[in-house]
């Protein structure tokens, strides 16, 4: 936390969830009540919601589909991918690696033509 605290002097953090038992087994009759701190628990930001399709080809076929920095399969394909904003990068051996990035869109179909140029 004092690394974020760092680099983000005015962020304000979650605090950890509160427990709070209540007892009444006391022998005077008075009810006590124990308040207990839980772990801190990361929050993550809001991810919109649905997914959209991606229709990927290459110029050569087969390149490989890299979306989110993680490997996807090779063109041409559809791809089902959450609602938000994603890099897509395709490789193909002796080629220029083709990025772009894009916003999905729930419900939505984008089709991707990727032309890989030679590599100079």
């Amino acid at each position: 936390m004092t690394v974020l605290l760092r680099f983000y002097p005015d962020a304000r953090f979650a605090g950890p969830p509160e427990t709070m038992a209540v007892s009444t087994d006391n022998p005077d009759g008075a009810s006590s009540v124990l308040q207990n701190q839980g772990a801190a628990t990361p929050t993550q930001p809001p991810q919109p919601e649905g997914t959209g399709t991606i229709v990927i080809t290459s110029d050569p076929d087969g390149a490989e589909i890299f979306v989110d920095d993680k490997f996807f399969g090779d063109a041409p394909a559809t791809l089902r991918l959450p609602a938000g904003k994603h890099s897509i990068v395709l490789k193909i051996p002796g080629r220029a690696d083709w990025h772009r990035s894009l916003e999905v869109l729930k419900g939505n179909k984008t089709t991707l033509k990727a032309a890989l140029d030679p590599a100079s």
